[in-house]
């Protein structure tokens, strides 16, 4: 040690988890791979990731459809108001009641349209880490080395889709969640 060098010991031991890791990765390298791992990094999760595109794409024009015939049928319903506001009192007041039993139901219909919003976006997270996995497994297959990570990378995972009990964190108090929706706009 060299008291004008404080880092020697620093680089010394870098040096050192460098030898280790190149170590590590000739013998990860020199090991025989079963074909079944390959396969699946080539074909399975591929088809996967391409599966799960799918049920996203689908459940989202599903829910665009279900969404565009809601704001339909409220201005059948704004329609109708006016011409609620045309008629007798007696006939007016039931149709108006009519009315907004049926902006209830669409109001219903909105809020249960955001499971495909909230599904989504777990399934896009899930088919990240899928594709993650798989460039990783065609790595090692290929006898390439594996991508180093660091901390300073941000987790491009983290607040993509909902929380999930036992997983993520919630909100912990009422006015928390309250702080939440009024940020979303509900």
């Amino acid at each position: 040690m060299h008291p004008d060098h404080p880092s020697a010991p620093d680089d010394t031991l870098r040096e050192e988890l460098r030898g280790v890791t190149r170590a590590f990765q000739q013998a990860l390298h020199s090991l025989p791979l079963d074909t079944r791992l390959v396969d699946v990094a080539r074909l399975a999760l591929p088809d996967a990731c391409a599966r799960l595109d799918h049920v996203v794409a689908l459940t989202e024009a599903a829910a665009h459809t279900t969404l565009d015939k809601v704001d339909a049928l409220r201005g059948s319903l704004d329609a109708s108001g006016r011409i609620a506001a045309s008629l007798p009192e007696h006939t007016r007041g039931r149709l108006e009641a009519l009315i907004k039993v049926q902006r209830g139901h669409c109001a219903e219909l909105d809020a249960a349209q955001a499971y495909q919003d909230l599904t989504g976006q777990i399934i896009r997270r899930v088919t990240q880490i899928i594709r993650g996995l798989e460039a990783e497994l065609l790595a090692l297959a290929e006898g390439r080395p594996l991508p180093i990570t660091t901390q300073a990378e941000p987790d491009l995972t983290r607040g993509c889709g909902p929380a999930i009990a036992n997983l993520d964190a919630a909100p912990s108090t009422q006015g928390d969640a309250d702080d939440l929706l009024d940020a979303l706009g509900l």
